[in-house]
């Protein structure tokens, strides 16, 4: 499993993978991610295709806690 949206990942990464999601309207893509700062930094200015479907992680502090 991986995040799109790690520290490391480049933004022009993240071009290439929208666009290829774009180009390819017959699937549907669900993308989640635990780091929703990152995710909403890079989508700002973005438009995105109506085949992604995007999911970020939610806790509180008893989650957190019970871990």
């Amino acid at each position: 499993m991986s995040d799109l949206f790690h520290e490391e990942m480049p933004f022009t990464y993240l071009d290439a993978i929208f666009d290829i999601v774009e180009r390819t309207p017959q699937h549907s893509y669900q993308i989640l991610t635990k780091r929703e700062k990152i995710m909403a930094e890079y989508l700002q200015d973005k438009v995105l295709a109506k085949n992604v479907w995007l999911g970020v992680t939610v806790e509180n502090k008893r989650m957190i806690l019970l871990q």
